[in-house]
């Protein structure tokens, strides 16, 4: 069963331009996307979306997060807001759910951006990294966060890269007058992480911009023989000094390819 997305819109409507929606990774929200769903909807004069995943920000918690729903979640998206045709730009679990969508719904996605995933990367990809970081936010006792200062001190022994963990904290709310939650779904999302891309005849013709950081492992050379097979229209670029969060890390840099790469887009 489809899940009603929470979302951010930036820009007034351009019948002229196709919308922008911007799908985020795992453990992220579309807040974490503001800035630059700003930059692009400023200097590309298109409206951009931003969305958040079922269990994430906040959209609803399920029991479940597969790809196929994730997907279905995203058309029924598309047709509330009466969007015929999109660009569509995801990172990491949300460039899987972006690349599944235009192979099943051609016609529904007009451009593609895919951040920093392949139709090939293994489930195993990043898998440790994520698991470690789950049982961080796990571990810390929500019982004793008074502010988001002191959730930052409590955090920062078990994940010391401050731009990481400040990406973390951004799923962390106030509840009532002195307690604090997780807006995500930890155990569920957990549990999805042996999720990998499933097998498909289907091709996606449109024009479609991989972005990979360059010190991250998530698209290599031994991806690209599949990620030409099933977008055939598809360049890659990578993003110099990067590692998996491209668009956190380097967000000159990302908004140039993006801002580029629109300039021919319907």
């Amino acid at each position: 069963m489809t899940v009603r997305l929470a979302r951010m819109v930036f820009g007034n409507p351009n019948h002229q331009l196709l919308p922008v929606i911007i799908l985020h990774g795992i453990l992220g929200n579309k807040m974490n996307w503001r800035s630059i769903a700003v930059r692009l909807s400023n200097e590309t004069g298109r409206q951009v979306y931003t969305l958040d995943a079922r269990n994430h920000g906040d959209s609803p918690h399920t029991d479940d997060m597969s790809l196929e729903l994730m997907c279905s979640d995203l058309v029924s998206f598309l047709n509330e807001c009466d969007i015929p045709q999109c660009i569509l730009i995801g990172h990491s679990m949300g460039g899987r759910t972006a690349m599944f969508t235009a192979l099943q719904f051609n016609k529904l996605i007009e451009s593609l951006v895919v951040v920093d995933v392949s139709p090939a990367s293994a489930p195993s990809i990043g898998k440790g990294e994520i698991h470690q970081y789950i049982k961080a936010m796990r571990q810390m006792d929500l019982m004793n966060v008074v502010n988001k200062r002191e959730a930052d001190k409590m955090l920062s022994p078990l994940v010391p890269d401050n731009l990481l963990r400040q990406f973390l904290l951004s799923n962390l709310i106030k509840v009532n007058r002195d307690r604090y939650q997780w807006k995500v779904n930890l155990p569920i999302i957990e549990d999805s992480l042996n999720t990998g891309f499933p097998n498909t005849d289907k091709q996606y013709n449109g024009r479609t911009l991989f972005i990979g950081g360059e010190l991250s492992h998530y698209i290599s050379e031994i991806h690209l023989s599949k990620v030409s097979h099933l977008f055939p229209s598809s360049s890659l670029k990578y993003v110099r000094g990067a590692g998996h969060w491209v668009h956190f890390e380097k967000p000159q840099q990302f908004l140039h390819l993006v801002i580029n790469f629109l300039a021919a887009c319907k």
